[in-house]
């Protein structure tokens, strides 16, 4: 999810800045250039486990 998040912003700022750039048409060409970064960004984010839940906390317990 997080790893989504920070592809499709960095696809913004790169298609808005190549568009500034060439004034052209550029998405096609920003989508390639994000999806050879595809690898960094999965390095670098940490994924739960599928079907991963957080351990509940004890009820009734004080401390």
């Amino acid at each position: 999810m997080t790893g989504n998040i920070i592809y499709f912003i960095a696809l913004g700022i790169l298609t808005a800045v190549l568009r500034y750039a060439t004034k052209m048409e550029t998405v096609s060409f920003a989508i390639l250039l994000m999806n050879l970064t595809v690898p960094l960004i999965d390095k670098f984010i940490l994924q739960k486990p599928f079907g991963y839940k957080r351990p509940q906390k004890a009820k009734g317990k004080n401390k």
